[in-house]
């Protein structure tokens, strides 16, 4: 049975393309405001600690959150991602920065994230600080959630630019969604529906002679289980009846939380 999975293609492309040369203004507000500074280590998951997703580095193997401390990193020689989070007075997330450590010593600044809050929808404009690509938009998201702050939707869009140029295509990106829903009598979290949508045009010549693209679609979607505390110790695919043998996951202790 076929997961279904709405990925907002055309407005997610539309805020991209509205947005593209927004930086500048961004950063001018940016550097008016005041700000509470902490820091992300480690993490390979988008905004780190603070990714949006409740469940990505539970169900999609090789992905941490990575940990979050109010004391500056120091620079060491190995390999890892950073984050610097700017929260304003009322503690709102609103700026993210995204660092490379080296193994060679050096700290390199890959982008700079802006978030903008319109009631119960927060919205993410992700600008690369890369030499070769500085001020491009790269990456927007959307999240929705309830009026108690859990997360519903979750949409975000990523400009393939790097990967676009290496094989000599055009427009490419890829859009990564989930959907959640809630046990209407506990308000625990009850499914995750996620997926991710690849838009390829082939090469540039075919493009160019044959205005041609392909779409790439991969859905799932997972039932969650709690303790009696809350928190979720395990899921299972949700295509399938909760007796119909489908194999149940633990959720290790560390990544065990309240959803």
């Amino acid at each position: 049975m076929g997961i279904e999975i709405e990925f907002e293609e055309a407005q997610l492309s539309k805020l991209l393309l509205a947005n593209q040369g927004g930086f500048d203004e961004l950063e001018k507000k940016r550097i008016q405001e005041k700000y509470i500074l902490e820091y992300g280590l480690g993490g390979n998951l988008p905004r780190g600690f603070y990714c949006p997703s409740q469940v990505e580095d539970i169900v999609i193997g090789g992905t941490q959150r990575g940990r979050v401390s109010s004391k500056a990193p120091s620079r060491t020689k190995q390999d890892r991602h950073l984050y610097f989070y700017y929260r304003d007075l009322e503690g709102r997330l609103k700026t993210i920065d995204q660092f490379w450590d080296t193994s060679e010593g050096e700290r390199i600044q890959k982008s700079r994230e802006y978030l903008m809050y319109d009631g119960n929808t927060v919205t993410g404009l992700e600008y690369s600080t890369e030499k070769n690509h500085y001020k491009k938009l790269r990456r927007v998201t959307v999240c929705c959630y309830t009026e108690n702050g859990k997360i519903l939707k979750y949409r975000t869009l990523y400009n393939d630019t790097y990967w676009c140029l290496y094989h000599q295509a055009l427009d490419e990106h890829t859009i990564y969604a989930e959907d959640y829903t809630y046990h209407p009598d506990t308000a625990l979290l009850s499914t995750v529906a996620y997926g991710t949508l690849h838009v390829v045009s082939g090469s540039s010549n075919d493009c160019i002679e044959k205005n041609s693209y392909q779409r790439y679609s991969r859905t799932h979607k997972e039932r969650f289980f709690h303790d009696k505390e809350g928190r979720i110790v395990a899921y299972q695919h949700a295509c399938v009846q909760q007796d119909g043998g489908e194999p149940m996951w633990n959720i290790p202790k560390s990544k065990q939380r309240f959803l």
